[in-house]
């Protein structure tokens, strides 16, 4: 079981195994059509201020859960992960999506941004420092490079 994982069950405390994994603050399930309102409400809560993300106009949309899946495929892609391990994590039955992902990739190879963070390191409440940092070869951050 993944370390984030583990941490969560750890921190959510004794639940029955049929319980609901998350649960939104009065234990109820999440609410799909709520997921993108909530990414937004908590990325502003950790302090991420970029406009760009949460403004609507004709030529840009507003972050939603969705991206966090293509920021997935677009940081593993470079980072030496196959199409087959990407689906294998996204469910993707189809290429379509992973393909989409590429030039994207490309970019953030050349930019050499390493790797996410893993949830357990990012998170505080999960034993994490909460740095939201990658690291790159070695071990080294990438936040800042």
């Amino acid at each position: 079981m993944p370390q984030a994982l583990r941490a969560w069950l750890a921190l959510r405390g004794n639940s029955a195994p049929s319980a609901p994994l998350f649960v939104n603050e009065d234990g109820e399930r999440f609410s799909v059509e709520q997921a993108a309102e909530r990414l937004r409400a908590h990325l502003q809560l950790g302090g991420i201020d970029r406009p760009e993300l949460f403004e609507a106009s004709d030529e840009r949309q507003q972050v939603r859960a969705h991206d966090a899946r293509s920021t997935f495929i677009t940081v593993a892609l470079p980072n030496g992960r196959s199409e087959t391990w990407v689906a294998d994590r996204t469910g993707d039955r189809s290429s379509v999506m992973i393909q989409r992902c590429r030039r994207a990739a490309r970019t953030f190879a050349d930019l050499g941004r390493g790797e996410l963070a893993s949830l357990a390191e990012a998170i505080p409440e999960l034993g994490g420092e909460g740095t939201g940092s990658g690291t790159g070869e070695g071990g080294e951050t990438t936040r800042g490079k």
